[in-house]
């Protein structure tokens, strides 16, 4: 299907016998992504139609990369993070990672923030100003954090992938809806900085510095840039450093910190 097709991207991550993780084709006016033992993945419009390799498990990948890419392309910009809600006001959490986001988010739902959506923020911009929009409604975590805060239950949890030991956490647990279904104003954006000293430091960052950050914070960095759509994402960034404030917080490691740094995000949102 690819065959004669001008390759735009290609991943630089190779499997054993060489071929790229993932490339991105352009097909006239559609986009082709193919993900290795996965599948094709075609673009047009607001349609997406697949062509799945056989024994593949797509979902994963479905719900990561061709979900971003496909938002993309109608007119979201999409950052890598979670989402949560304090006081009807949305706010987010970004880092790379080991930054701690999943263990900070699961924190914050546990003291009643619902989540709006985890890994991929879809933003858009309205009139009130800017908009977050409910994602899949399920977070994915590693054993140490799940088992934190769910205990041995974490364990009954279906596995995000037959090799890893994370797994998926529905939306609701124990009678607990832990999402929100509804768009939110986005109010802050916090990036998540780890360090070695016991307080907890939040520093407002100018919109020139934030915009870098959020740029590096984004999702699919290099597909949307050779898909042409860095342009409208750059401008889509610069409305949102424009209108919300972006801050670092620094904090410390530890499950013994959270309540801590909990308090200092829900304090400023």
């Amino acid at each position: 299907m690819t065959k004669g097709l001008p390759c735009i991207w290609e991943s630089p991550f190779r499997f054993s016998e060489g071929h790229p993780h993932a490339r991105l084709f352009r097909h006239g006016h559609a986009l082709i992504l193919e993900l290795g033992k996965v599948g094709l993945f075609e673009f047009e419009g607001s349609h997406i139609s697949m062509n799945l390799e056989p024994g593949a498990r797509p979902i994963p990948y479905i719900l990561g990369r061709v979900f971003a890419l496909w938002l993309e392309l109608n007119g979201f910009a999409v950052l890598h993070g979670s989402s949560l809600i304090h006081g009807n006001r949305a706010f987010c959490l970004l880092g790379h990672s080991g930054s701690g986001k999943s263990t900070l988010s699961a924190a914050l739902n546990q003291t009643g923030c619902p989540l709006l959506c985890d890994d991929l923020i879809p933003l858009t911009r309205t009139d009130s100003g800017i908009v977050i929009y409910p994602g899949i409604p399920q977070s994915r975590m590693w054993p140490d954090t799940g088992e934190r805060f769910f205990g041995e239950g974490f364990k009954a949890f279906p596995l995000v992938h037959p090799e890893l030991t994370k797994r998926k956490v529905p939306a609701i647990v124990n009678d607990r809806n832990r999402f929100s279904e509804h768009p939110t104003q986005l109010s802050t954006l916090f990036l998540l900085e780890r360090h070695d000293e016991d307080g907890v430091e939040l520093v407002d960052l100018p919109p020139s510095k934030a915009l870098l950050a959020l740029i590096g914070l984004s999702f699919g960095v290099a597909e949307t840039e050779a898909a042409g759509l860095q342009p409208t994402r750059m401008k889509q960034l610069a409305d949102v450093v424009e209108c919300v404030r972006v801050m670092e917080i620094h904090y410390p490691s530890g499950f013994d910190r959270l309540d801590r740094v909990t308090e200092k995000i829900k304090s400023v949102v």
